[in-house]
């Protein structure tokens, strides 16, 4: 069965921050990141929102700082069951439960060529707390909290402990 697909992200910075930092931005303040739309200029911080759609709607672009995809999204929730159960009505599989000790797991989901990675709980108050629930817009939008920070460029490559059935 084939799920849907990470489509695109609203987030803040405005695109001339962006292009500092090395991607190449549409005209529109869009940058195509893998088969990901990311908005620049939507919100005050982090990430504000995310699409999931059937198939990829853009072509990646060629970044100068060497980009080539959007490997995984990180989302925090307080209660990991009810998200997960959430992301199974919209057509996401869990890969692979693991867990991060103290009572946290972290729970992986394939969307096209971007993995979902589900992390809690998270208190609903105190210094690891989210900032607010996304609000996204689309053909499917998920629910839960996130709160990532800064532009989506780790220095290396990121990927979750063990394998990840594609």
């Amino acid at each position: 069965m084939s799920g849907p697909v990470l489509i695109a992200l609203d987030v803040a910075g405005d695109a001339a921050e962006w292009e500092c930092a090395g991607f190449a931005v549409d005209t529109d303040g869009g940058c195509r990141i893998g088969h990901v739309r990311m908005q620049t200029g939507i919100g005050t911080s982090g990430i504000s929102g995310w699409t999931l759609g059937p198939e990829p709607v853009v072509e990646p672009a060629e970044h100068p700082n060497g980009t080539t995809l959007l490997d995984h999204l990180v989302v925090f929730t307080d209660d990991p069951d009810r998200t997960t159960l959430a992301y199974a009505d919209l057509g996401l599989e869990v890969r692979r439960v693991r867990d991060a000790g103290n009572g946290t797991t972290q729970t992986f989901f394939r969307a096209g060529e971007v993995i979902i990675e589900l992390v809690g709980p998270i208190p609903s108050e105190g210094p690891i707390a989210p900032e607010g629930p996304i609000a996204p817009e689309g053909p499917i939008a998920p629910e839960g909290p996130i709160a990532p920070e800064g532009p989506i460029a780790p220095e290396g490559p990121i990927a979750p402990e063990g394998p990840i059935a594609p």
